[in-house]
């Protein structure tokens, strides 16, 4: 009976060991993900240089395209893409 008991916690164990080195490698692949999609938009760098476009907004639904015809004047600039870690 005791070598059942044993063998039981032992599977939880390696169960919950292999759970652990999962998610591990699950949020590693998401890391990199996020960084190749950060660089791949630093690397567009025109849309940041030209500036607003009121053209941009065309497409959002009425209040959406007036809110930010409102708070942002045509020809802005966006700030500066933020450093990841």
């Amino acid at each position: 009976m005791r070598t059942t008991a044993m063998y039981s916690i032992l599977a939880l164990l390696l169960l919950l060991a292999l759970i652990a080195v999962g998610l591990t490698a699950w949020r590693l692949a998401d890391r990199r993900a996020d960084e190749r999609a950060w660089r791949a938009l630093r690397s567009e760098g025109g849309a940041a240089s030209a500036g607003f476009d009121p053209a941009t907004v065309d497409g959002l639904p009425d209040p959406a395209r007036r809110y930010f015809l409102h708070v942002i004047q045509p020809g802005a600039r966006w700030p500066a893409w933020p450093k990841s870690a």
